[in-house]
């Protein structure tokens, strides 16, 4: 259970108000002033960027706008936000539009699959497996079973891709989190294996990290 509120809400549930405000109160005038000059230069990146995206993806929808400047302004992506940045002052608008054309998503039977890149909101990398994670997790908190379900838990396998193992503990910490049993397997298991562990041990549901017979670069949720 070790994932932070960032990793699962973002940073508009960092803090709530009223903690915030007793935090607020016993910060010297010097860090006040910091955090307001933070705020505030965040707030000229973010109108700045607005304005590139305008000028530069004239020709494309809002969505595919909304999500590259989501990645460039919040907290949640501070860790890849200088590539993106990078690509963008090298002008590789072909390639920013194909990563944030569309929302991977679950296609049956497919599950979820695609390119590996550490940007991007279609291709799998750790913000759209926990995002894939977090909507799994909702699903099952959301039937009229819950808690039977959230009790019988989850197991997940993973293949010898690269970030398979990554991807499989990242996708168990959001479970956990949300007080879903998880049965992570300590070692690479083939695709069979982890269906057999679901009857075994009489989970609800099983996530398997791979892709099939896809090449190396694909990595994938089923």
């Amino acid at each position: 259970k070790d994932i932070i509120s960032t990793e699962l809400h973002k940073e508009k549930t960092l803090f709530q108000w009223g903690h915030f405000s007793d935090w607020l109160k016993n910060r010297p005038l010097k860090l006040l002033l910091k955090l307001r000059k933070t705020i505030f230069i965040r707030s000229k990146k973010k109108a700045v960027s607005e304005e590139i995206l305008r000028n530069n993806l004239a020709d494309e929808g809002e969505e595919i706008k909304k999500r590259i400047l989501e990645w460039l302004t919040s907290f949640y992506y501070r860790d890849v936000r200088d590539k993106l940045m990078g690509m963008i002052r090298e002008e590789k608008w072909r390639e920013i539009k194909d990563l944030f054309s569309e929302n991977l998503g679950f296609r049956s039977p497919m599950g979820m699959r695609g390119l590996m890149d550490d940007i991007g909101t279609n291709r799998i990398n750790i913000y759209t497996i926990k995002r894939a994670a977090q909507a799994f997790a909702t699903y099952i908190l959301t039937r009229p079973n819950a808690r039977e379900l959230a009790a019988k838990g989850v197991v997940i396998g993973y293949d010898t891709r690269n970030n398979s193992k990554e991807f499989a503990q990242a996708f168990s910490r959001v479970l956990l989190a949300n007080n879903i049993k998880v049965y992570l397997s300590s070692e690479v298991l083939p695709l069979a294996v982890c269906s057999f562990g679901v009857r075994h041990l009489k989970a609800g549901f099983g996530i398997y990290i791979g892709s099939s017979q896809y090449d190396k670069y694909y990595n994938g949720v089923k």
